[in-house]
């Protein structure tokens, strides 16, 4: 009789104690904080989803209206106006009586004046800005890419931004094979 009254406590603890039973809890415990934690995360992303999106959607629509502007601008002096595209860069006067282009693809660089009083001497002004030239000057210069800028941090967040550049030159140091 004494056995059974000392196994009967003794098998209580071990079913009370049991690590499995203690560990399931813990472990059910765990995953509901887990979870919801998750959810949280899950919902500030789908919100930050969203505003990146509807910002994009902005600097598109942005993007377009300054480019249109610009090349009605350009169409004023220019009975054939180019706009940069991604293997050509294509740069205006303020005045849009001069234009630098590089065509990346090509190789070639080419500068045109609209009657210059001395055509020669405006040659050589274009083609020397344009050899020491950095990114950051030309965006600066970019009236679609300033104005876009612009435009985007009045309109948005500014998760969206357009002006991360570096600084390198734009072609100076291809054609010198030195860093200017």
């Amino acid at each position: 009789m004494k056995k059974k009254t000392i196994l009967i406590p003794i098998i209580s603890l071990c079913i009370l104690f049991n690590p499995s039973i203690l560990h399931s809890e813990d472990f059910n415990s765990y995953y509901q904080n887990n979870y919801r934690e998750f959810q949280n995360y899950n919902q500030g992303f789908k919100k930050y989803k969203k505003t990146i999106n509807e910002e994009f959607e902005a600097y598109k629509k942005i993007m377009e209206e300054e480019f249109e502007a610009y090349k009605k601008q350009i169409e004023k002096e220019w009975k054939n106006p180019i706009v940069p595209s991604e293997k050509v860069f294509v740069e205006y006067s303020k005045d849009y009586k001069s234009r630098k282009m590089v065509d990346f693809n090509n190789g070639t660089i080419k500068v045109e004046v609209i009657k210059p009083k001395n055509y020669k001497k405006a040659l050589i002004k274009n083609l020397a800005n344009l050899i020491t030239e950095k990114t950051k000057e030309a965006f600066i210069k970019n009236p679609v890419l300033k104005n876009t800028d612009k435009r985007l941090r009045l309109a948005t967040s500014g998760a969206i931004a357009v002006n991360r550049l570096n600084n390198e030159s734009i072609i100076g140091d291809v054609l010198t094979g030195k860093k200017i």
